[in-house]
């Protein structure tokens, strides 16, 4: 079993589209290269957006897209209690305090701070540890206390990368659960992920999960972030740009080949789009040629993919 491990951690808020499909294969050539093990999570706190029944076809489209993972697929929202200890930890360092303003208010007050002032500094208290003294945990939502400066980390795609400092921001809810940024941090530790690949549009949550990581002094794992695959408006792609889902080619006799190769032609592994296998796409892949900037989904690139329809 490799020492090194890196995850597929899907939301189950919608089917599954090409550009999560991308992310994920392009995840899998990397784990087959460098001989990583690789974990299947679900990450489904995101309370009422989550879908059940999007979660059956995520498992069932992630296998027809040929990617495999070691272990029973993980549901984040049945081992909640496992990021309990480490938020209470926070508490305790006094990296953490009980915010219960608006969403409105806390955007206000952050909306023009002085002059090298923090971006929190009119929310957050200025004796944490007194603040908090007494709190439920679970009575209140709470933030985490951002540090004052930039956050530079090392991207194995991009080189380094600085995130400007930033405001203090979710870490528990109020009817005791975790926020995305520690749930994340926590599950990748205590599932044993020592490599993060995933799209460049949560570059910014890094930051965060950094000094998460460093508050409660776990080790970082490396950062792989992959460009994201954008519309013709230059948004992510989503439902803006009509159906792109993967169950709908699927549906629509797209083999699975197809995909492949819009993956590969995309990350400039090859030069036109063509059918390929999976162990071709791997024979074409380079790490060292992934593009650092966002990759346009066209019309012709779905156009392509509808003629390929069987």
């Amino acid at each position: 079993m490799s020492s090194l491990r890196s995850r597929y951690a899907p939301s189950p808020t919608g089917s599954l589209h090409l550009g999560n499909a991308s992310t994920f294969i392009v995840n899998h050539l990397i784990a087959s290269q460098m001989n990583w093990e690789m974990v299947f999570r679900l990450e489904d706190i995101c309370g009422p957006r989550k879908k059940p029944e999007v979660t059956i076809e995520t498992i069932e489209l992630m296998k027809w897209l040929g990617l495999s993972w070691s272990g029973e697929v993980k549901v984040q929202s049945e081992c909640l209690k496992r990021h309990l200890a480490y938020f209470e930890q926070l508490v305790d360092l006094d990296a953490a305090y009980h915010c219960d303003l608006s969403r409105k208010e806390i955007i206000e007050a952050q909306s023009a701070p002085a002059i090298g002032e923090h971006p929190s500094a009119n929310i957050r208290p200025s004796d944490v540890k007194k603040h908090n003294a007494g709190a439920t945990i679970s009575a209140h939502n709470w933030r985490f206390v951002t540090i004052n400066e930039p956050v530079t980390f090392h991207d194995e795609i991009r080189g380094q990368c600085t995130c400007e400092e930033t405001p203090d921001f979710a870490i528990w809810t109020n009817d005791n659960t975790p926020s995305y940024q520690i749930a994340v941090v926590i599950d990748d530790v205590l599932d044993g992920v020592t490599d993060v690949v995933r799209g460049s549009d949560l570059i910014p949550s890094t930051a965060w999960q950094i000094q998460i990581l460093q508050q409660l002094q776990l080790p970082l794992p490396r950062w792989w972030h992959l460009p994201l695959i954008c519309g013709p408006d230059g948004r992510k792609l989503g439902k803006r740009h009509g159906d792109t889902t993967v169950r709908s080619y699927k549906e629509l006799g797209v083999p699975v080949q197809a995909i492949y190769g819009l993956v590969a032609y995309w990350y400039d592994f090859v030069s036109e789009r063509t059918l390929l296998t999976l162990d071709e796409l791997q024979s074409v892949f380079n790490v060292e040629t992934i593009p650092h900037g966002e990759i346009m989904c066209s019309s012709d690139d779905l156009t392509w993919l509808n003629d390929c329809s069987q």
